[in-house]
């Protein structure tokens, strides 16, 4: 995935996706340090859960707009192309496949 939103914070917002307040998995927290990787609302972002807080300073020191993603172990399928920034999702079969000269 492809860095494409590059901000000091944002909300995090359960209801974007329909859990709203009252529900127990209702969450609303203002996050530091949070560029966005999908058109689906995915975020890197200051969060235990996300990136330690230690390991902060030194990843978004060393990250900017335009980065390249890899998400591994996340436990759900892969984000589909349509979803992401860039060819840079997809494989290089995939992206030969594609290929104009075929």
């Amino acid at each position: 995935m492809i860095s494409s939103k590059d901000a000091s914070s944002d909300t995090m917002d359960s209801r974007t996706y329909g859990v709203c307040p009252g529900d127990p998995e209702y969450y609303r927290p203002e996050e530091r340090w949070s560029p966005r990787i999908s058109n689906d609302g995915e975020f890197v972002h200051e969060n235990p859960g996300s990136v330690a807080n230690r390991e902060v300073p030194t990843f978004f020191d060393h990250f900017g707009l335009g980065d390249v993603v890899e998400v591994t172990n996340s436990g759900g399928p892969p984000l589909p192309v349509w979803d992401t920034y860039g060819d840079w999702s997809l494989s290089w079969p995939d992206w030969q496949a594609g290929s104009a000269v075929h």
